[in-house]
């Protein structure tokens, strides 16, 4: 994929080979999947095989992904088996592979070292073939192919040499800057296959909630393995970590010898990069993985701003040995690029704090900087503000505010840099001086719905191609949701479609209608007009610079810079007209009146409704077995060029719209035919659908060719954005997962075949890293609890070991005293835990509750 925006920034032709999506996320998998076909169904092991033992958790990962059968055969006349064989079988399990352990008979086939250089040979010659492909069909020259050196498949580094070898471009090696060497589990892909694949759960399973760890509870939770193969001498979690630490990676850690021409990233440059990336493409890159964009962002080597640059995203999540729970690995990882952003920080200011008009004074000049504060802490000379920002200017002209008012030296910013991030800077386009004699004309053939048909949907797909305005959707059976849903899942990924929304689709369509019509009359479109602080305004703002074509975006006064960056990129004029959307688009379509130049709506247009049909051409063309899709709903322009287009090709297919409870105008619309009373104050996680009166031209079809509507809530959606992060590494916004939210709350009968449109990924990640913590408790990945105890010594000790016997990780404590909610004598903890799995939630809730029967649980876990 290529993105304008970043290649601008980078100053080449960038272009990326993205493996860390949903499918095989990391390069790995697809290599264990090579290797599983040298041996078939059948796998037998002895502790003679050392080799072999080393890789069955990356076969049965990949047997699992790609829905092969696995069998594996264990000598039962052998030494005793140690605690990584144990945790491998347990693993393997957990993959649904068949386990058997009796005497053999005839030899064994081992996993040699042949037959694991073949699988690598193959697996590079697959990935360096279907780069090939992508460089043919685009029509580009490379010059440089930058990857990360660290990859491994099945020993350290195994990639690196063999892709050096067999490339004909340049090949450019990243690796972050560590001073101390940090020990990678390269086998975190395999939790993102099944999240309880991890020594947490293993633990748990162990344990079998005592407070030590018994010969009788492991015999007991592994009784699928015989008693006298069985040789495990942990008594507790450490112990148990550091072993399998020390096993578990001992093919990956031997010393290779690094290339001199490795290019080194440090860790805020990482960081800064991981954000752009994020923001940008819509997909998750951590650690080593986004290391190679890392080091063209900042010109770590030499290129030419005509020269293609190539960059490889081999996997998606690495995490530390020791934090292998991938999910709060994640978290981190993007707290840490909000601070190294400065949309993070921590301010000190200096003064009298018992002059509460002083206070007051500097919480004003925090507002007017549009910087949102997180903690007030006050001491008795000074307060610590910890604080959200929309950047490095913001709080520049806030500390230069307060010093001016309170005097030199009275505010610091300990984080803040000396100069502004290396950002491409939009030019700031004014066109407030255009008037066209000559008035926009553009009528479009399409006058009702009967001519939005199969044939007129392929049209305006073959229109979209025609100046490479969009990306073809991204379309896979999602192996995980499949599983997990008991039907056929699959996704249609418009979030990371150009500018990270399907809207794109419909602006373009009716764009490249009004120019070749004008093109066609011999005159020209003076510009466009669009009303919008979203997606649609990147979507007009896009294909108007493909076409060279003037454009103005309005929006209200609220709408943040943040939100407008992108659109400014694009050449874009934007005016901030208005203190509702109403307002705006009613000062929008005067200017477009004024100015002679064409208005392009957002739903409430033929030529918009026609384009985002192609949606549904290019997902049934792809998967015709499709029998239901899960369409998110806002206006109604999407559903309504989905559903008239399935419908005609297919009336059988039913389709179902999606709204947030808190704004449902159309929950009985299909049988009465009447909107809802939704409250104009209403909002919603899932803005681009918060949406008080949808429909208009389209209504008929809202009515008519929807099969149902359904709705969900508010902590529901935010679990899906984090869920949906996790499993297809993919970011999406509220409004874009709302269809997965549907399945994952079972609000809809199973089919055999379900679509669901991820339709737009532009989510601030400011707002994501506030969700996070919320979406994994909804996940059952952790848990969070507020338990009046007594304010003695010890208390706090009993609530941590009766967490920890559940596996669970403790990384948050507070106490609170003299609140209402508790007597003098005591003080309410609020304590939260990483867990590895949702049984071990519930039950140390349940342990938790039984104990503490006045404990309160804030966010609940969904089922």
């Amino acid at each position: 994929k290529n993105y304008q925006i970043l290649s601008e920034d980078c100053r080449c032709n960038l272009h990326f080979v993205l493996e860390n999506i949903s499918g095989y996320d990391h390069v790995a998998c697809h290599g264990y999947s090579i290797l599983l076909k040298s041996f078939g169904p059948n796998l037998q092991i002895t502790l003679k095989s050392k080799s072999t033992w080393a890789h069955i958790i990356g076969l049965s990962a990949a047997a699992y992904y790609t829905n092969q059968p696995l069998s594996i055969h264990v000598d039962s006349q052998q030494p005793k088996l140690n605690i990584f064989q144990v945790y491998s079988l347990f693993i393997c399990k957990k993959f649904n592979v068949s386990i058997s352990i009796a005497p053999f008979k005839e030899s064994i086939k081992e996993i040699s070292d042949e037959l694991l250089q073949k699988a690598l040979q193959d697996l590079v010659d697959d990935k360096l073939q279907q780069i090939e492909r992508m460089v043919a069909e685009k029509q580009l020259q490379p010059k440089f192919l930058v990857l990360p050196s660290d990859v491994s498949i099945f020993s350290k580094q195994d990639f690196q040499s063999l892709i050096k070898e067999k490339c004909r471009y340049k090949c450019v090696f990243t690796k972050e800057f560590l001073i101390e060497e940090v020990k990678y589990d390269y086998l975190s892909w395999i939790q993102t296959l099944n999240p309880t694949a991890n020594y947490g759960c293993f633990y748990y399973e162990a344990n079998s909630l005592k407070e030590t760890v018994s010969k009788q509870s492991l015999e007991k939770a592994f009784n699928f393995i015989p008693k006298q193969l069985l040789d495990l001498s942990f008594t507790n979690q450490v112990e148990m970590y550091t072993l399998l630490h020390k096993q578990s990676m001992e093919h990956f850690v031997q010393k290779c010898k690094v290339d001199k021409d490795v290019i080194f990233v440090n860790n805020s440059e990482i960081l800064k990069a991981f954000k752009s990336f994020l923001n940008v493409t819509h997909t998750l890159a951590t650690d080593m993985f986004i290391t190679p964009f890392s080091a063209v962002m900042d010109f770590k080597f030499k290129f030419q701003q005509d020269d293609t640059v190539l960059v490889y995203i081999p996997g998606a999540i690495t995490t530390r040995l020791r934090h292998q729970d991938y999910t709060n690995y994640v978290d981190n990882f993007i707290q840490d690029s909000l601070k190294e952003n400065c949309e993070i920080v921590s301010m000190e200011v200096s003064y009298d704090t018992s002059c509460m008009q002083t206070t007051i004074d500097v919480m004003e000049v925090i507002k007017e900087c549009n910087l949102s504060i997180q903690h007030f802490k006050m001491h008795r000379k000074s307060v610590t503000v910890i604080m959200t920002s929309p950047g490095y200017t913001e709080l520049v002209n806030c500390q230069q505010k307060i010093v001016r008012m309170l005097g030199r030296g009275t505010c610091e910013i300990p984080s803040l840099p000396k100069r502004p991030p290396m950002y491409q800077i939009p030019v700031y386009v004014n066109y407030s001086t255009e008037k066209e004699n000559l008035k926009c004309c553009y009528e479009s053939e399409i006058t009702n719905f009967d001519q939005i048909n199969v044939e007129s949907v392929k049209q305006a797909s073959e229109r979209l191609k025609s100046i490479k305005a969009t990306d073809p959707a991204h379309i896979v059976k999602d192996v995980n949701y499949s599983k997990y849903f008991k039907q056929n899942t699959f996704l249609v990924y418009e979030n990371i479609q150009q500018t990270g929304s399907f809207k794109i689709r419909g602006a373009s369509n009716m764009l490249i209608k009004a120019f070749l019509q004008a093109q066609n009359e011999g005159k020209q479109i003076a510009g466009v007009v669009a009303c919008s602080a979203g997606n649609h305004a990147q979507g007009v703002a896009k294909t108007a610079n493909l076409l060279k074509i003037k454009c103005t975006i309005v929006c209200p006064e609220s709408a943040p810079e943040t939100k407008l960056y992108n659109t400014m990129r694009y050449n874009a004029e934007v005016i901030k007209q208005g203190k509702v959307f109403d307002e705006s688009k009613k000062f929008a379509l005067e200017l477009a009146n004024e100015r002679g130049w064409l208005y392009v709506p957002p739903y409430n247009a033929f030529d918009v409704i026609q384009g985002q049909g192609t949606i549904a051409h290019e997902l049934l063309e792809k998967a015709p077995e499709i029998d239901q899709i899960l369409v998110n709903v806002g206006g109604g322009g999407m559903i309504s060029g989905i559903a008239l287009y399935a419908k005609k090709l297919n009336p059988k297919i039913k389709i179902v719209g999606v709204q947030a409870t808190r704004v449902f105008p159309l929950e009985n619309y299909n049988k009465t035919g009447q909107l809802e009373q939704v409250n104009p104050k209403a909002n919603t996680i899932a803005d681009g659908c918060n949406v008080k009166v949808p429909g208009g031209i389209h209504n008929e079809i809202l009515k008519n060719y929807v099969d149902e509507y359904v709705s969900v809530g508010e902590n529901e959606i935010a679990a899906s954005i984090i869920n949906v992060l996790m499993t297809t590494k993919t970011l999406s916004e509220g409004a874009g997962c709302m269809g997965v939210t549907v399945l994952m709350q079972h609000k809809i009968d199973a089919q055999k075949n379900t679509a669901v449109i991820l339709c737009g990924g532009n989510i601030d990640i400011l707002r994501l890293s506030t969700i996070f913590k919320l979406g994994t408790v909804a996940m059952g990945l952790r848990v969070k609890a507020k338990i009046p105890i007594g304010d003695a010594p010890g208390k706090l000790l009993e609530v941590v070991q009766l967490i920890e016997r559940y596996g669970g990780i403790v990384d948050y404590v507070r106490h609170t005293r003299n609140v209402q909610m508790v007597d003098w004598d005591q003080t309410l903890l609020t304590v939260e835990a990483q867990m590895s799995c949702k049984k071990a939630t519930k039950e140390v809730k349940a342990a938790l509750l039984q104990q503490y029967p006045t404990i309160k649980f804030p966010i609940e876990e969904m089922e």
